[in-house]
């Protein structure tokens, strides 16, 4: 089978659930992506389909190759697909329910590093305390790096900062960066990810509808998804909506970006989703394909991933 055939039957897959072991280039897997996605809409004209990434550059990317495609711009497909990070996913289900996040009407998405930095920095000088001990810092801007690092960390692993020992006075300085950001009407985005997931798990109501309104979810680049985002997967696809493809690197290493983890892809989603398994790849020598009905087991190639 060569690996035209091999996209063709990617792109035919229709219900269940799918992780796809792959470390094709971009435009093939873009290829692959939109033929699977045309397929769907075709056979299914009710049906909605959920994209994600995990950057709103990729994200939009891939949305804008859509849109240059006849099919995906037809009135009667526009709104049958969605393409979003997942911060932005989320960003916008809180923007709708603002007053279920308990949140105020006009509450901002902190997302860039450098508007994270610099209210990571007014949280530290507006403690005496805090002021003082940043002051005899003798690299400044490297430390608030590493406090940024270290605040996602928590978040994205569930984290309580007060365990958190590797550098002094963490708790406190979490703390005051927080109040900052309620200060400023906004919320970072880590903690958008982490209140969708509160507000679907104490609302029946929203998580009855959320459940049910997307029939098919994939997911980019899996092999960078951290506990939170995973949850927040879970959240969604657990209830009515079982069909969920995982497409991503695992001869990724086990620790990717932003504190991603390759496990929940090779593990948590095998284990709780029970996927059909592809193995996709290509190099100058050769291109391999695999299939694997998974039963709670794991394919044998992942055993040249390091689990921690």
């Amino acid at each position: 089978m060569n690996l035209v055939q091999q996209q063709e039957r990617i792109a035919q897959l229709q219900e269940g659930s799918f992780l796809i072991d792959t470390n094709l280039k971009e435009q093939d897997l873009n290829k692959i992506l939109m033929e699977r996605l045309q397929n769907l809409l075709e056979a299914k004209p009710l049906t909605k389909a959920l994209v994600l990434s995990g950057s709103n550059f990729a994200a939009r990317k891939l949305e804008a190759l859509l849109y240059q495609a006849n099919f995906f711009r037809r009135l009667d497909c526009r709104d049958r697909y969605e393409v979003r990070s997942l911060t932005s996913f989320c960003w916008n289900f809180l923007y709708i329910y603002f007053e279920e996040a308990e949140l105020p009407s006009d509450v901002g998405l902190c997302e860039s590093e450098q508007d994270r930095l610099t209210i990571l920095r007014d949280a530290i000088i507006s403690d005496e305390q805090l002021a003082e001990h940043f002051a005899q810092s003798p690299n400044k801007e490297t430390l608030l790096k590493k406090l940024v690092q270290a605040i996602s960390l928590c978040k994205n692993n569930e984290l309580d900062p007060s365990t958190y020992r590797d550098i002094e006075l963490f708790p406190q300085i979490y703390q005051k960066y927080q109040q900052q950001l309620a200060d400023r009407h906004a919320i970072d985005k880590d903690d958008v990810i982490a209140l969708y997931i509160k507000i679907l798990e104490n609302n029946s109501r929203l998580r009855y509808i959320y459940n049910g309104a997307y029939e098919f979810v994939i997911v980019l680049e899996a092999q960078y998804l951290t506990q939170l985002q995973y949850k927040l997967l879970k959240t969604l696809c657990l209830g009515e909506t079982k069909n969920l493809m995982m497409i991503g690197d695992l001869s990724c290493p086990i620790f990717g970006i932003n504190d991603g983890n390759s496990k929940f892809m090779a593990q948590d989603f095998v284990a709780d989703f029970n996927p059909v398994i592809y193995h996709l790849t290509k190099n100058e020598k050769h291109s391999l394909f695999k299939t694997q009905n998974n039963d709670n087991s794991q394919p044998s190639s992942f055993n040249a991933v390091n689990f921690a």
